[in-house]
């Protein structure tokens, strides 16, 4: 009978380790997760700010050149004939 005990509080401690393992993997994995969405943000308001300030007209297009966005440059407007 003490054996047996043994092997069941052995098996809820081996139990216990592998969920606080899984729980630090996990609290890992969402603080890296967060990090990267956090540089994605900062990238994409850094594009928007050059992107609106340029002087130069800019179009932003997806892979299948479909225009996306353009900037509101002065010199954007202009034709062969100004």
């Amino acid at each position: 009978m003490l054996h047996v005990q043994r092997c069941f509080y052995q098996k809820i401690r081996r139990g216990i380790y592998r969920q606080r393992e899984r729980t630090a993997q996990l609290v890992a994995e969402i603080s890296e997760r967060k990090g990267a969405e956090q540089a994605a943000r900062e990238n994409e308001a850094e594009l928007k700010a050059y992107f609106d300030a340029s002087p130069v007209g800019m179009v932003l297009v997806d892979r299948r050149l479909r225009y996306l966005k353009a900037n509101q440059s002065r010199n954007f407007h202009r034709t062969e004939a100004d």
